[in-house]
Parts: C-alpha cells; sequence; structure tokens
C-alpha cells in the first residue's frame, strides 16, 4: 500500500516541460530541479515531429501547434534554446522526423528542411507515403538534387544519405 502511494505522489509531481511558450525564470527552474531529481523533462525536444500537407504545418514535440511554415524554424529554435536552459551540460542532439504530403512541391519540403538545418538539427528522418530516408544536412556535402514532389525527393535522400540544401 505505501508503495502505491509513493509512486501516485511521484506521478503527480512530474513538472511539465513548458517549451512552446516563453517560460519564466520561475519555471526554468522547476524544470531544473526536475530535471535533478531523475526526471527527463524536455528530452522529447530531442524528436520533435512535423506534419506537413498542403494547407499546414504541424509541429509536435511537447503539444502539438498548428503554424505557418515561416514559423517552424523560429520554433525549432526556441525549443533548442529551452532544452540547453533546462539541461544544461547535455549536447542538443536531436533528430527531427517529417510526415510529407507524398504530393507536395519538393521547393517547399526543401525550405522546411533548411529551415530545421538552420535551427541546429542537421538529422533528418523524412516518410512521403511508402518512401523513407534517413538524411544528415552538412554544408559540405553535395546538394540534395530533389524532383518535383516530397515523394522524388525522399527518394533521392535515402540514396544520398548525406547532403547539402544549397546548391
Amino acid at each position: 500500500m505505501r508503495a502505491l502511494v509513493f509512486v501516485l505522489l511521484l506521478a503527480g509531481c512530474r513538472v511539465p516541460c513548458d517549451a512552446d511558450g516563453k517560460p519564466s525564470a520561475s519555471q526554468l527552474a522547476r524544470e531544473q530541479k526536475a530535471m535533478y531529481r531523475g526526471q527527463p523533462i524536455c528530452r522529447q525536444l530531442l524528436a520533435p515531429e512535423v506534419t506537413v500537407s498542403a494547407d499546414r504545418v504541424v509541429l509536435k514535440a511537447v503539444q502539438e501547434n498548428a503554424m505557418a511554415d515561416a514559423e517552424l524554424g523560429p520554433r525549432l529554435v526556441q525549443y533548442r534554446d529551452h532544452f540547453r536552459a533546462v539541461r544544461a551540460g547535455e549536447p542538443y542532439d536531436a533528430t527531427i522526423t517529417f510526415h510529407l504530403d507524398p504530393a507536395l512541391p519538393s521547393a517547399r519540403v526543401v525550405a522546411l528542411l533548411a529551415a530545421a538545418a538552420n535551427a541546429g538539427i542537421p538529422r533528418m528522418h523524412l516518410e512521403a507515403g511508402t518512401t523513407q530516408a534517413e538524411l544528415t544536412v552538412a554544408k559540405t556535402a553535395a546538394p540534395l538534387v530533389p524532383g518535383p514532389t516530397a515523394a522524388t525527393l525522399v527518394q533521392v535522400a535515402a540514396t544520398a544519405r548525406t547532403a547539402s540544401l544549397t546548391p
């Protein structure tokens, strides 16, 4: 019985990661304290997921957020900075997953991938329909030359594995 009460108390004491807004100093202090207690707080910021359709971009790490394409980069920078503030000393070694509508224009997809890379997330998992690829963005690599759609871009990325997003 005591063990059950202890588990319930611990579950009730979990501090949520508040990376979707500008956290106050007191919120950051609570999150850091939770990290020192061993809670894996804000670790979900290392694995954000982006779902892109013709009319919207949805980013999910802490909670789901629908946004415009241009908002993705700044939000990912916010996640990186928040992670570093809470978990100082740990590397921000994130991998982002993109779930892409296969018919999306590849130029739009490349812009979103570049936003993620510029935010400090060069490792990416790409999915367009049944096609998947692991891609690492590096400035010194050969440029990624995509076809017209997200599906063809993911096929090219699957063979390249490392690419630059600028020609």
